[in-house]
């Protein structure tokens, strides 16, 4: 498996002198250059197969001065300027070595080329802890965190992940790109971010188990609400839970909390209500997952919103994003990470995962303007069943229920409908909606005529969903 090590460039001319490089490119002052070869001298030898740095020369220079001093490297260093070239050489006599623009260091704007207590005597020592640790914050004509956070996440999700699993990587970036790479990799939250600070030369080390993820000390939430009657089920949902129906040998919520179970980067909150007492099967098969999985019984008559605003609330250690979804939404749930990545990419507040195959319930739809969605038409008859799923921020969230205590918003009557009633709330709140469109949906299981095409499609799958879950995306 994988190893990954992800290293703070040697001191520079700047960080001896107590200046402000930012995206300058400061070259290693002689410390820098002793302490990069030191730094060699001592790291227990791994046999790297590529390395990324940064465009900025400080960065390169210190891989380099690094990779000389270890001894029992038996590959050739050298500079490549795309992966394309890697075809041209042999891998195991040369290690390649990448840059890319979107590990510079930050721009620090208005504070670049000056001292450090000047500026704080300047701005103020609030000020400037401000602008360079708070995740919305940045200098004046400089970049905010959050803003190297999205071109990071090019890099880590694009670049690094392809390889990272299966190879040893080296990186050697800078402190704030570095502190975006960790912020993405452990989902660190927001208001954490502060405490993450790399000294020079300093080396993170992270290795990858045999299920090829880190041990991510803050996971991933997901959110399954599973507390509909399912009336339109008919005599089906009489007597059994929407969520428990039998399709081929395995109830309908197996299907996401099997999932759920194997990819320890995740913890589940499944919201049951409707025939409560059905769900004690269930409840004990996935029990030795307690902490990971757990169940909240709600209330069955609140609102789809309501459950999903009290079990959030319940939710003792929150992630810094939640994934949202109804249990009876079959898909590929590795479309999960491609949903985050992308939320993360685009900077946004929510994102709402779409099926491209839009028009198969006509009375209600989307309406997109300028790559956002600007409103959404809903028939008081028809469940919007085009929506898989939708990630949203934990800042959003806690800012959502507060407006919505002292806000007159769109009251939601009906089950099935409250995810699309509060995006609806969020537009009003004037809240940005980024969407993804995919199409590895397997089957929206709303109705009894859907209900038998899904367990038509998953027989001929086997009589096993995961042949189909298991493919390459």
């Amino acid at each position: 498996m994988g190893e990954l090590y992800i290293m703070r460039h040697a001191n520079s001319y700047y960080n001896d002198l107590k200046m402000y490089a930012g995206n300058l490119d400061i070259p290693l002052s002689p410390k820098g250059i002793e302490c990069a070869l030191d730094f060699g001298k001592e790291f227990e030898y791994k046999n790297f197969d590529m390395v990324f740095v940064s465009e900025q020369s400080r960065s390169y220079e210190t891989a380099i001065l690094f990779l000389s001093q270890i001894k029992e490297l038996d590959k050739i260093p050298i500079k490549l300027n795309s992966r394309s070239e890697l075809d041209n050489f042999d891998t195991n006599k040369y290690l390649p070595i990448f840059s890319y623009a979107e590990l510079n260091e930050r721009d620090y704007g208005i504070l670049q080329n000056k001292e450090k207590n000047e500026s704080e005597k300047k701005f103020g020592k609030e000020t400037i802890r401000r602008w360079r640790r708070e995740f919305d914050d940045g200098p004046m004509g400089g970049e905010k965190f959050t803003e190297i956070v999205s071109r990071v996440a090019n890099f880590y999700y694009d670049i690094l992940l392809p390889y990272m699993h299966s190879y040893d990587v080296l990186i050697v970036a800078h402190q704030n790109s570095i502190r975006a790479l960790y912020y993405l990799m452990f989902n660190v939250l927001k208001d954490e971010v502060d405490d993450i600070e790399f000294s020079n030369g300093q080396i993170l080390h992270i290795h990858f188990d045999k299920n090829a993820s880190i041990n991510d000390s803050h996971p991933k939430n997901v959110i399954v609400m599973s507390a509909g009657k399912g009336k339109r089920m008919g005599k089906m949902t009489a007597n059994t839970p929407k969520s428990l129906l039998d399709i081929n040998g395995h109830t309908l919520i197996d299907y996401s909390l099997s999932f759920i179970a194997q990819n320890e980067q995740y913890r589940a909150s499944i919201i049951y209500g409707h025939l409560a007492e059905k769900w004690n099967g269930i409840i004990n098969k996935y029990h030795k997952y307690n902490g990971r999985i757990e169940f909240l019984k709600t209330n069955k008559n609140e609102t789809y919103e309501k459950q999903l605003i009290s079990s959030y609330l319940k939710i003792e250690k929150k992630s810094n994003y939640f994934i949202i979804y109804s249990a009876d939404v079959l898909f590929d749930y590795r479309l999960f990470d491609v949903a985050i990545s992308h939320h993360i990419k685009k900077n946004a507040a929510i994102t709402v995962v779409l099926s491209k195959d839009k028009g198969r319930w006509k009375k209600w739809k989307y309406n997109f303007e300028n790559d956002r969605i600007k409103d959404i038409f809903i028939s008081n008859t028809q469940q919007p069943y085009e929506r898989f799923f939708f990630v949203i921020n934990k800042e959003i969230m806690d800012k959502y229920i507060e407006m919505r205590m002292t806000n007159n918003f769109e009251e939601n009557s009906n089950y099935g409908e409250g995810a699309c009633f509060m995006i609806k709330n969020l537009i009003t709140m004037q809240i940005p909606i980024n969407y993804l469109m995919l199409n590895d949906m397997l089957i929206n299981v709303n109705d009894s005529t859907d209900f038998e095409f899904a367990k038509k499609f998953i027989s001929e799958q086997n009589h096993n969903i995961y042949n189909y879950m298991n493919r390459d995306l």
